[in-house]
């Protein structure tokens, strides 16, 4: 199917900039997108935790850039994973991504979050996340759209999130969120939540208060020069946590390319003609 949303002969998305290189396009993206999520942290924006509630975040972040911002994809995607060795996730067919978005957030409201323990809120929450962000209700910015929704639903039924964890590990939250999603029923192979629910339970654990502490050391660590920034403490706390953060990356890694390995070996069967 020919891919409405693109310029032709390039995979650049029509924007209203008419920009046309792929990194220009991505640096506006990137500014809009910061600018509109501080807005709706604000508050500027308010819902019923609903698929319009989902579309209006989208078309928030996304509305001064793509004219198509807020509406429902109207095409099937794929999107090449590097943790799955360039393979895609069967997001929803877009036939039934109204219906598959409509349903998760309707389990996602039905939950009386103040009676679960961290261990079950942590994991019901990541399900959600995981079903909703699989649905991959839009042409792009799905990610980021689905992201500020549950953060913003989570402080709305009293679990605030530190969401600079989430920001500042942003690819490791696409890899968990590939994890939790990626499964074939036929191999056996399951969704796995056990990445997604870590980084989710820790922002549980740390709370906003934790965000207002990065976003200081942030601008602290801009300020002072290279020299005095390697042997400062709050720099070998970041090796530390990028130390950790770097395991957890091989184990998905190991875990996805073992899946990976298997999409593949299925693949070369049918290219034989062997049916399992």
């Amino acid at each position: 199917m020919k891919d409405p949303y693109i310029y032709p002969g390039t995979e650049i998305l029509i924007n209203k900039f008419n920009i046309k290189n792929a990194d220009e396009l991505e640096r506006i993206e990137k500014e809009y997108t910061a600018l509109g999520v501080d807005e709706i942290r604000a508050g500027k924006l308010k819902g019923d935790w609903d698929l319009k509630h989902l579309k209006d975040i989208h078309k928030h972040l996304l509305g001064d850039i793509y004219s198509w911002a807020g509406n429902l994809r109207t095409i099937n995607i794929v999107k090449s994973e590097s943790v799955l060795g360039g393979l895609s996730v069967n997001y929803s067919d877009f036939k039934n991504v109204k219906k598959d978005i409509s349903l998760a957030l309707k389990k996602l409201n039905s939950i009386n979050w103040n009676k679960l323990s961290l261990d079950d809120k942590t994991h019901e929450f990541s399900k959600s996340f995981s079903d909703v962000w699989g649905s991959h209700g839009f042409r792009e910015g799905n990610t980021r759209t689905t992201a500020t929704f549950f953060c913003e639903f989570a402080k709305d039924k009293g679990f605030p999130l530190n969401d600079k964890l989430l920001s500042n590990n942003s690819a490791y939250v696409r890899s968990a969120l590939v994890a939790s999603f990626f499964e074939d029923k036929e191999d056996g192979i399951e969704r796995n939540f056990k990445y997604i629910e870590k980084i989710i339970r820790n922002a549980i654990k740390e709370g906003p208060s934790y965000s207002k502490e990065i976003d200081n050391r942030s601008r602290d660590m801009k300020l002072i020069s290279p020299e005095i920034n390697k042997e400062s403490v709050k720099e070998e706390k970041q090796k530390v946590n990028k130390s950790e953060k770097s395991k957890d990356d091989e184990f998905m890694k190991a875990y996805l390319e073992k899946q990976r390995r298997k999409s593949l070996a299925k693949e070369h069967q049918k290219d034989l003609g062997i049916e399992r």
